[in-house]
């Protein structure tokens, strides 16, 4: 008898522990996540934030060395600049309308007017270049001897996407070397808008709309992506911003291991994440305003870093009012304003840049007992 009531008594422990273990995580399962290699718009340029060095490769060709030799992945890749036969008694113009890209087994044309090429990698993978090209005429040149110049830079022009849940995902090569690893490649998560994009570093973590994941594996050819739901405590950052900006807000955390950025759409103040508790601090913030040609980059300067424990919600603000900084000095009647000392700064010590133009020069007021009297708008170079 004794044993019987110990068997149900067992039997009723283990009925009610076990679905509170899995509630608690423990029964997760990685989930695999496949890849497509994508074509991005060559108007769009995505901004890595660890391999700037290593993101561009730089050409210069001229009609006497119209050539350029570079190395992608374990292959040598030659570009050759087409030559017109105008001026053949100067060896020939350089015509940017065509491009060549030659490799050991192909041989391929640049699409000038769509930016864009499509290498053939080992195995029969897609991999999309983008680039610039452009000609000039070179310092060396003469009137009666012109050497002419193809300069240019190439680019990663694709990205291996994906969707966690109904979140967009694409893995970046910010490194330019054609294979996809963890400590030297980037992500994108969501649906960033406007011209610039920026790919925050892979980290330990990521964190998504659908959730928190550990990142345990991801294949060099960017076919998939295998993750493990996070399940441990969490915490939140709100990002305020100015409305007229699509904004994206590049934190890092090194003690919680994770990377994170916030998005935040024109004429929506506040963008809210969910992120592993931690200190962060701003690593990069981009602002690009509405108005056509007004672009908006900020430092993070002296922003000082965030501290949020689990539970809780930081916020961290990057707008008005702003203030002008600038030295300046009063010649005769005129006032000389030193252009390399004009800095635009937000309440949290950041610098904007490029968000007033000559297009856009700020107004001016001038406060006195309290009123503000409107002076004009405040023209610079």
């Amino acid at each position: 008898m004794f044993h019987a009531m110990r068997a149900i008594l067992l039997g009723l422990l283990m009925t009610i522990t076990t679905p509170l273990w899995a509630e608690g995580g423990g029964a997760a399962e990685p989930i695999k996540i496949p890849l497509t290699t994508t074509a991005y718009p060559s108007e769009v340029y995505y901004l890595p934030q660890l391999s700037w060095a290593g993101s561009t490769i730089d050409f210069s060709m001229s009609a006497h060395s119209p050539t350029a030799v570079f190395t992608l992945g374990e292959i040598v890749y030659i570009t050759k600049a087409e030559t017109s036969p105008q001026q053949p008694e100067y060896g020939g113009r350089l015509s940017l309308n065509k491009l060549l890209i030659i490799t050991p087994t192909q041989e391929l044309n640049f699409d000038l007017n769509a930016n864009r090429a499509e290498l053939t990698l080992d195995g029969g993978r897609k991999y999309f270049l983008t680039g610039r090209f452009w000609c000039t005429e070179s310092r060396d040149s003469t009137p009666k001897n012109p050497i002419y110049v193809a300069s240019g830079w190439l680019r990663p022009g694709g990205l291996q996407t994906g969707t966690i849940g109904q979140t967009p995902i694409a893995i970046f090569d910010s490194n330019f070397d054609t294979v996809y690893t963890l400590s030297e490649d980037g992500i994108v998560i969501g649906s960033p808008t406007g011209k610039y994009r920026i790919v925050q570093p892979l980290s330990k973590y990521i964190t998504t709309p659908d959730g928190i994941f550990e990142v345990q594996h991801l294949a060099k050819d960017g076919s998939e992506i295998i993750l493990l739901p996070y399940t441990g405590p969490t915490a939140t950052i709100e990002v305020i911003t100015p409305q007229q900006f699509a904004s994206q807000i590049l934190l890092i955390s090194s003690d919680a291991k994770l990377y994170v950025t916030a998005y935040g759409k024109a004429g929506v103040e506040r963008e809210s994440v969910t992120v592993i508790p931690g200190t962060y601090r701003v690593e990069n913030t981009w602002l690009e305003a509405t108005p056509k040609g007004s672009t908006g980059l900020t430092q993070p300067g002296a922003i000082p870093p965030l501290k949020v424990e689990a539970g809780e919600k930081q916020t961290l603000v990057l707008s008005g009012p702003k203030t002008l900084e600038f030295q300046a000095k009063r010649i005769g009647r005129k006032i000389n304003i030193d252009p390399d000392t004009f800095h635009i700064k937000g309440q949290n010590g950041e610098t904007y840049w490029g968000e007033y133009d000559q297009y856009r020069p700020p107004e001016v007021y001038l406060n006195v007992d309290g009123q503000s009297v409107l002076l004009g708008k405040m023209e610079f170079t």
